[in-house]
């Protein structure tokens, strides 16, 4: 029935139940959706420059932010960039979209190499002390910008693992120590937190370690810390936590499809209440270059990406010419997230990033491009690169003049914003590209 129903349209479905005879009896229940449109291979805008000139171009406007200037001139972040507010996720980023740029751009190579040693000193400065419960972790929240007022103190356990594996980078390309060892002291305040069940709580208190809720972290980033631990120390500690955290993957998300949005700027919520694709495609791609060759994982891989696809990628516009349609209900006045509902200026093909901000973001889109890129180089499936590009192509479609990539896909004004980090995983999607044949 679902096939036979037009697509790009409000569809009501009516569940009826029947007796023996055939004749209605009760109504089991009712729901309106948005039938979306499916991939058209072909029927999207192209790129107006190449993939390789737009990563270039984005790369050069994050080095003539003022952040970039503050950092290389003053040794910290620009306090007037509201997002620094996350300093885990934001200098941590800026580490590895430095180093990146320092190849790109061989003649700002020094100075390039300078603002990620300045970020990665500013995180060592403000990490928590040796003996603390947290020790030797970059805080996720400082300041009272956004939601780092709400949360302060807490810590989620997603980003000291990022911030590691920035760490690492550095250390094999300045030759300084420091930075490994810092990684490693963080990897050994994650062993000694992990959970008999391979995993960790998303927040900790950092005042005495304790939960701050019985959410559990999604362990993808510290299973990938680990193994290049091990890779670099041999100490099997770091191979038993990892197959500890991967074996948490395979009974839990993996087997729950409870894919949750993590996010420092969201609360965690009850399992299936606010999903993302972010976890489930991290997954498909860890499981390929794991277990490559592989008929069972691709399978699962290839399973994990129509997930994605089906919930939150945008092939086009999900409303009616005037833009209604897609959601029942009022925005929410005077608050940013009345701009979910703004679905005539989004710009698609694009991808929503979970459930609580449907509105399609670079850096979905990024993940879903790295996503099916990884599945083409698996299978050879000539649609998977056409979806990566038809994604990649609005990536360039909306990059403006100076090279920025606005974080928030929404065609107007009072939308133009980024994330440095997003912007840094855009950059990487679009480098992928440059290079897929």
């Amino acid at each position: 029935m679902w096939g036979k129903i037009p697509a790009r349209g409000l569809v009501t479905v009516i569940c009826d139940g029947l007796d023996a005879k055939g004749n209605v009896c009760g109504r089991a229940g009712m729901r309106r959706f948005w039938k979306s449109a499916p991939f058209t291979p072909g029927g999207y805008k192209p790129a107006p420059r190449s993939y390789a000139e737009a990563a270039a171009k984005a790369c050069d406007f994050i080095w003539s932010l003022p952040n970039t200037r503050h950092l290389l001139e003053k040794g910290e972040p620009d306090p007037s960039y509201s997002l620094n507010c996350y300093p885990a996720k934001m200098s941590g980023s800026v580490i590895g979209i430095m180093l990146d740029y320092a190849k790109r751009r061989p003649e700002r190579a020094k100075a390039a190499l300078a603002v990620a040693c300045a970020a990665a000193d500013f995180l060592l400065r403000i990490s928590q002390p040796a003996d603390a419960p947290l020790a030797h972790f970059p805080p996720t929240y400082r300041g009272e910008a956004n939601t780092a007022k709400q949360y302060a103190g807490q810590q989620m356990l997603l980003y000291p693992a990022r911030v590691a594996e920035n760490y690492l980078k550095l250390a094999d390309v300045t030759g300084d120590k420091k930075y490994a060892v810092a990684a490693e002291n963080i990897g050994r305040t994650y062993l000694k937190l992990q959970g008999a069940d391979g995993t960790w709580y998303l927040k900790l208190w950092e005042k005495d370690g304790k939960p701050v809720l019985p959410n559990r972290v999604f362990p993808l980033e510290p299973l990938e810390l680990f193994e290049k631990l091990y890779a670099r120390t041999k100490d099997p500690a770091w191979r038993a936590a990892a197959d500890r955290a991967f074996a948490y993957i395979e009974k839990g998300p993996l087997t729950t499809w409870n894919w949750e949005c993590q996010f420092e700027d969201v609360q965690p919520h009850p399992p299936y209440k606010a999903l993302t694709k972010h976890q489930a495609c991290s997954t498909a791609m860890f499981l390929l270059a794991r277990f490559s060759g592989d008929k069972r994982r691709l399978a699962q891989a290839r399973e994990l990406l129509r997930f994605a696809e089906d919930q939150f990628v945008y092939w086009e516009k999900p409303c009616r010419a005037d833009g209604t349609g897609y959601r029942a209900g009022t925005p929410w006045p005077g608050n940013i997230c009345d701009w979910n509902w703004d679905y005539l200026h989004w710009a698609t093909p694009g991808v929503g990033e979970q459930y609580g901000w449907e509105m399609p973001i670079d850096a979905s889109n990024s993940k879903l491009i790295r996503t099916y890129l990884a599945l083409y180089k698996a299978e050879g499936n000539p649609l998977d690169l056409a979806k990566a590009r038809a994604l990649g192509d609005t990536l360039v479609n909306v990059q403006k003049a100076d090279g920025s990539i606005r974080t928030q896909m929404l065609m107007r004004p009072d939308a133009d914003n980024f994330w440095i980090n997003c912007m840094g995983a855009s950059i990487r999607a679009l480098d992928l590209l440059a290079e897929a044949r």
